[in-house]
């Protein structure tokens, strides 16, 4: 039958329903973005108080079912019109109006929970292909929304799809369902998250387990006494790659499951096959570094005890005193603090700047907190075992002081002890090999 335009009382006019009264293919009007749309469709009528475009109906004996126009049919009572134009198809079912409903969706966006009330209402007309074919959400997510739907009945009404997507993985697990689908709006998801992570972590590690077992890898609780870590495997078909390249480089290959992240992993460690020729280089650096942190603290404390010396007894000591007088007029000039402490308590006064006056003025107690002022007092026994093991980039210019002041002293009288001599070679050659003398550390 040809579709037909009449003129119908809107008083007539109803919502489609089926035989419980429950609505189809209808908005839910107590939503506050509903009413206001509602609201700025009947500003837009013209002075009838009809819209430009018709609404369609279904002939239901005296009334008229809204096939589409839900919208501008409340508009029009809204501002109580009493007839309107109406297309009107005899042959429009319930089915075809909600096919319609979905597929038509370009004057207003539907709200997330009208869509999926609306999708849900298509799984009593149809398979999950039919429900796919007309909703567009896919045959997996149709199954999800109808098992989702037969589980929770009357409480799916108000659920949006990614809501019952969720909920769905948890088929089977009646606390976790029930949780995610009683969750309020803005809690659910972090719930689905949480839950949905810590089931797909399990997986994880479980696949990992059996592609473990699969290449031969010995799990255990503790693997690191005598063993070495080699990597940490985070895919299972990498397993037996890793596990085979591992066994290459060492014995005894085990395997501890780390899954106390959101990125489980199997870690391996093994005995190295090099590990006696490893150890024996290991010794020998911790040696070299031992030896030599020994040998700078035996220079250390030579060189103070000779100083200690000549200043009690007021000896002589030109070269190193031209030292002393530089790091002094270096301090106690320019920092508050120590021209107070040291300058009042010696009467030296901050201001002085002339090398004569401070030669003139200085005595033991100036010497003694001059030396703790040298440059070279930064290079202590833990930068010495960095020379040792090569690593001293930032130690450049400590290095080449400490060098310094031994010259200077030497030129005083000072004899180094066999520690300091070995201990000064090394720092030496250090400085003559990098290419540096010292001037400046390395950026």
């Amino acid at each position: 039958m040809a579709m037909k335009l009449e003129r119908v009382k809107v008083a007539d006019i109803r919502p489609l329903e089926d035989e419980y009264g429950n609505q189809f293919a209808s908005r839910d009007y107590d939503l506050k973005a509903n009413k206001e749309y509602v609201s700025e469709l009947a500003a837009s009528f013209d002075a009838s108080g009809e819209p430009e475009e018709p609404v369609r109906l279904i002939r239901d004996g005296k009334l008229y079912r809204i096939k589409t126009g839900n919208s501008r049919v409340r508009a029009m009572k809204q501002l109580g019109t009493e007839e309107c134009w109406a297309l009107i198809d005899d042959d429009d079912t319930v089915q075809s109006v909600l096919e319609a409903t979905v597929r038509t969706d370009h004057k207003k966006k539907y709200e997330e929970t009208e869509l999926a009330g609306y999708v849900q209402q298509l799984t009593m007309f149809g398979d999950d292909e039919y429900v796919s074919d007309v909703s567009g959400i896919g045959v997996e997510n149709a199954r999800k929304v109808r098992r989702v739907r037969e589980i929770a009945g009357e409480a799916a009404e108000n659920m949006t799809l990614d809501r019952m997507y969720a909920a769905y993985e948890f088929d089977g697990d009646d606390e976790k369902f029930e949780e995610i689908m009683s969750a309020p709006e803005g809690k659910w998801r972090s719930i689905a998250d949480h839950y949905i992570g810590e089931r797909d972590r399990k997986l994880k590690v479980e696949a990992l387990e059996a592609a473990s077992i699969a290449a031969g890898l010995r799990l255990t609780a503790d693997a690191r006494q005598g063993r070495q870590y080699i990597t940490s495997v985070e895919k299972p078909e990498s397993m037996a790659d890793e596990v085979a390249g591992a066994s290459e480089g060492y014995t005894d290959v085990v395997g501890i499951v780390s899954d106390y992240s959101w990125r489980p992993a199997i870690t391996l460690y093994g005995v190295s096959k090099t590990k006696d020729e490893e150890d024996r280089k290991a010794a020998e650096k911790r040696r070299k570094r031992e030896e030599a942190e020994s040998a700078c603290e035996a220079a250390i404390d030579a060189r103070e005890a000779w100083f200690m010396a000549k200043v009690r007894n007021n000896e002589p000591m030109p070269v190193v005193d031209g030292m002393l007088r530089d790091a002094f007029m270096n301090h106690a000039t320019t920092s508050d603090y120590n021209a107070a402490s040291i300058g009042d308590a010696l009467d030296i006064v901050a201001e002085a700047d002339d090398g004569q006056r401070i030669d003139e003025t200085m005595n033991q107690l100036c010497k003694f907190v001059a030396w703790w002022w040298l440059p070279a007092q930064k290079f202590s026994t833990g930068y010495a075992g960095a020379v040792a093991d090569g690593n001293f980039g930032y130690y450049k210019v400590m290095m080449k002081e400490f060098v310094g002041l031994g010259a200077a002293m030497r030129q005083d009288g000072y004899e180094p002890n066999e520690a300091e001599e070995w201990i000064t070679d090394l720092v030496s050659s250090a400085l003559a090999e990098d290419g540096n003398d010292g001037d400046s550390d390395d950026e």
